[in-house]
């Protein structure tokens, strides 16, 4: 009896892997396969590795075989199937329709899965759960996503990188951001600060439908997207004019006339002195590049936030100094610094009310060290250079050693508060680059083409499904945004929502 008992439960099949499921775990081995796959996919499925082979080799005799007859799918399954390919496969509209004849799917014409998606997409429209989201406000970016001439106004929480709104419009004119920014509003969510570049439509229509927001211009794009490439390009120059000089240097010690040699010696001085020159040029605007940059860290090196003023006052000098370069490749870079400097340390304010309100609750020295490790690891995410990453990785972890011995066994608590209640301090809109990385994958599938009811599938999917690795793992843009736990699955709550 407990041997029957035990065959029944070992050979039970399980309801919630369906045919969609079970197809969609082969199609990531089969298809996308990275080291690591079969171990994610047996976690998070909860499967054996031999039940995924087992799996994998019977859907892979089908992409070799061709089905005798038609499987008849409900529209919920075909729905289902067409989703999960579209949106977690990111296969475009042919490659699905390809796959469902492999498979002898029924609804598998191109023109059925086109109208099926668009009809679905049409019905969610591009609205939020107003149950969970109604009265939040929200510190956003704001930014555009071209496809072609076409853009794709965005906006979106960049702390949990919960979508507000994305639509694709005629134009990136006032009247556009308008359209975009009420419809946001109309959801009853309130904007408390907006992060942005020097865009004068996207800034005339903040100032018309967003008058009690702050403005926060975007950093990076202000100085570093404007500066930093001459960085590069004056070492570049400095080595090359170095390179002339050694090259008519070496001709000079070749040359067997006086008038050769003459002639190679007087090429040789004009290029050191261009050297020299360009040499000085690089020292002075590194430096000085970096001290703008340096403005930017929210924290001294004590872990004590800096004073406005006194920041505001050093950037002020730099620049002073940088225009005394008298390069005129800089000088339209630096006036248009100039112009949006007024709204370039709004975060302040913001770091100001946190710093306040955690001093209020934890010991000062704790804050401190919280702090700087919060900022080295901000600098370590930005860090370019594995070197440079490796190192500030490593400070962060020996900062926050020191935490732990002062604080104990509340030490991860209190960082993952720190840290959360800092990550509202915003600076730049880089969170729409996230984005626009994942919606291109869908945009390359489909040579660019984009309709409004794509859009709202997509916004839909990336509010709610879970983020598999990095800081927001295991958890939806959603739950992180309205602190909500989000019970079911994006398709289950995609297909309630279209009815």
């Amino acid at each position: 009896m407990c041997t029957q008992n035990f065959k029944q439960v070992l050979f039970q099949r399980r309801k919630d892997l369906t045919f969609q499921t079970r197809f969609l775990i082969a199609y990531i081995v089969l298809f996308q396969y990275s080291w690591g796959t079969i171990t994610r996919l047996s976690s998070k499925y909860n499967v054996s590795r031999q039940f995924i082979y087992n799996n994998c080799n019977y859907f892979s005799k089908l992409f070799t075989e061709s089905p005798d007859k038609t499987i008849v799918l409900s529209e919920e399954e075909a729905l289902k199937f067409m989703l999960s390919t579209r949106m977690e496969g990111k296969c475009s509209i042919p490659s699905i329709s390809e796959l469902m004849k492999r498979f002898g799917l029924s609804y598998h014409s191109v023109g059925s899965i086109s109208e099926m998606l668009k009809n679905i997409g049409k019905s969610i429209g591009n609205e939020l759960n107003i149950e969970y989201i109604e009265g939040f406000t929200f510190s956003v970016c704001s930014d555009e996503i071209f496809v072609g001439q076409s853009p794709i106004l965005i906006t979106l929480d960049p702390v949990s990188l919960l979508i507000l709104n994305i639509e694709i419009a005629d134009n990136r004119k006032a009247e556009s951001w308008v359209k975009h920014f009420k419809h946001v509003k109309s959801q009853g969510i309130e904007i408390s600060q907006l992060t942005s570049d020097e865009g004068t439509g996207m800034k005339s229509a903040m100032e018309q439908e967003l008058e009690k927001a702050e403005r926060q211009s975007d950093t990076f794009h202000a100085v570093a997207h404007r500066l930093g490439v001459f960085v590069d390009r004056f070492f570049k120059r400095a080595c090359k004019y170095l390179d002339q000089a050694t090259k008519y240097e070496q001709l000079f010690d070749k040359a067997k006339t006086e008038k050769t040699r003459n002639k190679y010696l007087k090429e040789h001085l004009k290029y050191l002195e261009m050297a020299e020159n360009a040499i000085e040029l690089y020292i002075y605007f590194e430096f000085l590049y970096h001290c703008l940059l340096e403005c930017f860290q929210v924290f001294d090196n004590d872990g004590k936030l800096k004073d406005e003023k006194m920041v505001i006052q050093d950037f002020d000098v730099a620049l002073e100094y940088m225009k005394e370069l008298n390069n005129p490749e800089i000088k339209k870079e630096i006036n248009s610094i100039e112009n949006c400097k007024s709204d370039l340390f709004t975060f302040f304010k913001t770091a100001q009310e946190i710093v306040g309100n955690l001093l209020q609750n934890f010991n000062s020295d704790i804050v401190n060290l919280l702090c700087l490790a919060w900022q080295v690891h901000k600098n370590m995410i930005k860090a370019k250079d594995n070197y440079r990453k490796n190192k500030l990785q490593r400070r962060e972890k020996y900062i926050l050693s020191d935490v732990k011995e002062l604080v104990g066994d509340e030490y991860e608590k209190l960082q993952q508060t720190v840290y959360q209640s800092l990550n509202r301090i915003i600076q730049s809109s880089a969170a729409v680059e996230c984005i626009n990385s994942l919606l291109r994958f869908y945009l390359n599938s489909s040579n660019n083409k984009v309709t409004k009811e794509f859009l709202n599938l997509f916004m839909f999917y990336h509010n709610h499904r879970r983020f598999k690795n990095g800081e927001r793992k295991g958890k939806t843009p959603m739950e992180i945004a309205t602190n909500t736990q989000q019970k079911d699955d994006w398709l289950d709550l995609l297909l309630k929502k279209a009815g």
